[in-house]
C-alpha cells in the first residue's frame, strides 16, 4: 500500500477536518467490509425499533467485527510515520455517512467540523 504524505503542518485531528477526511476516505477504500458490517448492524438495530448510535457501531467493529481492519500508513507534517485506523474521532464521520445513505436510521449527531464534508 502506498504511503500517504499529508498535512503541511503537524497532524491535529481536532483542527483539520479536511486532512482527517482524506485519511478516512483512504481507510474506507481499504476497509469496505468493515464499513459494510457497520452499515448492516445499523440497519439491523433500526429494524428492531432501537436507536442506532455511531459510537456503538465503531466500538463493535473494533472489538467484535469480522472484517480484518487495514491501517493506513502516512507521514505527518513533522515527518513522523504513523498508521491511521478507525478511532473515536471517526464516529461523527461514520454517523453522517450512514445517515446520508439511510436517512431513516436517524443516528444522532451534534454540530461538527465534518458537517458538509462527508459524502456517501
Amino acid at each position: 500500500m502506498e504511503q500517504l504524505t499529508l498535512f503541511d503542518r503537524g497532524y491535529s485531528p481536532s483542527t483539520d477536518a479536511r486532512d482527517r477526511m482524506a485519511l478516512f476516505d483512504a481507510w474506507r477504500e481499504a476497509n469496505p467490509d468493515a464499513l459494510r458490517e457497520m452499515e448492516q448492524l445499523a440497519l439491523f438495530i433500526h429494524s428492531q425499533g432501537k436507536q442506532v448510535r455511531g459510537q456503538f457501531l465503531v466500538e463493535h467493529e473494533r472489538t467484535l467485527g469480522k472484517a480484518r481492519l487495514v491501517g493506513i500508513p502516512y507521514t505527518d507534517g513533522n515527518g513522523v510515520e504513523r498508521c491511521y485506523g478507525i478511532n473515536n474521532t471517526d464516529v461523527a464521520i461514520i454517523s453522517r455517512l450512514l445517515n446520508l445513505r439511510h436517512p431513516e436510521l436517524g443516528i444522532p449527531t451534534r454540530k461538527s467540523e465534518y458537517d458538509g464534508l462527508v459524502v456517501a
